[in-house]
């Protein structure tokens, strides 16, 4: 398995176990779905959609996590972060 597909595998099951949290919107307007795991924040979407419909998008490996964005209808809808 390489990188790509481990980081698809792990980020579909984090997905599956996440539940959206309370949305509150920016002074600029921006709607943000905490997304949880338990009381852990995870990620976070800008549109309030179906986690289920939610598709893996493009990742980036950064020194604290990789994030990865969550795709819904070809437009990012937010994004998780997976440690480690």
């Amino acid at each position: 398995m390489d990188e790509k597909e481990k980081i698809e595998q792990d980020a579909k099951k984090l997905l599956s176990k996440v539940k959206k949290g309370k949305s509150w919107t920016s002074p600029n307007g921006i709607k943000h779905i905490p997304l949880l795991v338990g009381d852990n924040i995870v990620g976070n979407l800008w549109k309030d959609v179906d986690i289920k419909s939610l598709e893996i998008g493009d990742y980036w490996v950064r020194p604290c996590c990789t994030k990865v964005e969550l795709i819904y209808k070809d437009e990012i809808a937010g994004m998780i972060w997976i440690e480690g």
